[in-house]
């Protein structure tokens, strides 16, 4: 119980992103990786470890310092405080990304938003009948990269597609239709995941902000044209509680601008006049309760007479968080919440719902790693089921 905890990084990794975590004991239980390709934010490990425990440590100064020497160029203010649905999307074909296959991509697909409001699909427009004779609709598409969108070195550079409105008067301003990120954050890291065919691109997620017709027109043109598959990521059960307790509260010394609630929301099977439970607790209270059980835990070990070290007592403190405020719920309120499923979580640094709704939140440049991170466990999420 309590051994130290033995971890390899991979010296030609150059972000926080990277370490593999090998089998470990708490407790009683043994912690094996469900895929051995991420492990707890803190320390750069983000991998969910089976259905027990995935935990991380608090070695901040540590992942401080790398992040500052190697993720500096890295950034995800491009998808910040934007409400997105989030797709699963299968390798692409034949996706190149020099700047004449970009303009290609462009003249393709705002051909294809032409088309489908021709017909009457795509997008609610109005298409005069002037531009249909002459080939120019009211919409221009573009397509761009974004390198800095990514983990490490070895990810691919993200593809920012935006679909814009052009104003039909001088007093009217160009509207967004659509706008569709696809990203691949830590991919290169995910050592459970194996790399594509050659010829094939893998950009596992996509951010998609577009109404539900605009949405449909953008993905049968990205399947039809890189012979792809995009579907929706649901966030289960178990995904939404790993993101609750990773990412619950900011640190004490952070901004007050981050010091965010962290927000439980439970679905009410069936109830008449109530269908959703909001559970929030202020930020002061999850660092009390993370302070009491790890001094708790601490004293159990103690009195076992077993060795421990600081990231176990951590592990096993974030382990039981949800449990702990999940228990004292009831008792206020007599409802088992802990037989409910979670619908959607906030948290200082990502709103998530189970039907794939996210938005990253604001958080501060020496925070930025942490939206980073949310980004990779979606990489996860979209890449677990190919293994090697």
């Amino acid at each position: 119980k309590g051994k130290t905890r033995k971890t390899m990084m991979e010296n030609e990794t150059l972000t926080p992103l990277n370490k593999s975590r090998v089998k470990r004991r708490v407790g009683a239980l043994t912690l094996t990786p469900m895929h051995q390709s991420m492990g707890s934010a803190r320390r750069g490990l983000m991998t969910p470890l089976s259905s027990r425990r995935r935990r991380r440590s608090v070695r901040q100064s540590t992942l401080n310092k790398t992040v500052e020497s190697s993720m500096k160029s890295y950034s995800a203010k491009s998808v910040i405080n934007v409400s997105w649905k989030a797709y699963r999307v299968s390798a692409l074909h034949n996706f190149q990304t020099g700047q004449t296959q970009l303009k290609r991509m462009e003249r393709s697909l705002q051909t294809t938003f032409q088309a489908n409001m021709s017909k009457g699909t795509g997008v609610a427009l109005e298409m005069p009948e002037s531009d249909l004779n002459t080939g120019q609709g009211p919409v221009t598409v573009s397509i761009e990269m974004r390198p800095e969108l990514r983990g490490c070195e070895r990810d691919n550079n993200a593809i920012d597609i935006t679909v814009t409105k052009l104003a039909s008067s001088p007093d009217d301003k160009d509207s967004l239709i659509g706008r569709a990120v696809l990203c691949s954050v830590g991919i290169g890291e995910l050592i459970s995941c194996k790399p594509p065919p050659k010829g094939f691109t893998h950009l596992p997620v996509m951010l998609m902000k577009a109404s539900s017709a605009a949405s449909r027109t953008i993905i049968n043109w990205l399947q039809e044209t890189f012979d792809c598959n995009a579907t929706s990521i649901c966030f289960k059960d178990e995904d939404l509680r790993w993101i609750a307790t990773e990412w619950a509260v900011a640190d004490e010394k952070d901004e007050e601008t981050i010091q965010r609630p962290l927000s439980l929301f439970y679905k009410v099977p069936v109830l008449d006049g109530m269908s959703l439970i909001t559970y929030a607790i202020q930020p002061k209270s999850v660092r009390n309760v993370q302070n009491a059980l790890t001094e708790k835990i601490k004293k159990e070990w103690n009195k076992l007479g077993d060795d421990y070290d600081d990231d176990a007592v951590m592990d096993e403190a974030y382990a039981q968080l949800l449990r702990t405020f999940e228990t004292h719920f009831e008792k206020e309120f007599n409802i088992k919440i802990n037989a409910l499923s979670l619908s959607r979580v906030g948290t200082f640094v990502v709103y998530v719902g189970n039907d794939g709704r996210v938005k990253l939140m604001a958080v501060p440049e020496n925070r930025e790693e942490e939206s980073l991170l949310v980004l990779k466990y979606m990489t996860y999420m979209a890449t677990r089921f190919l293994k090697k």
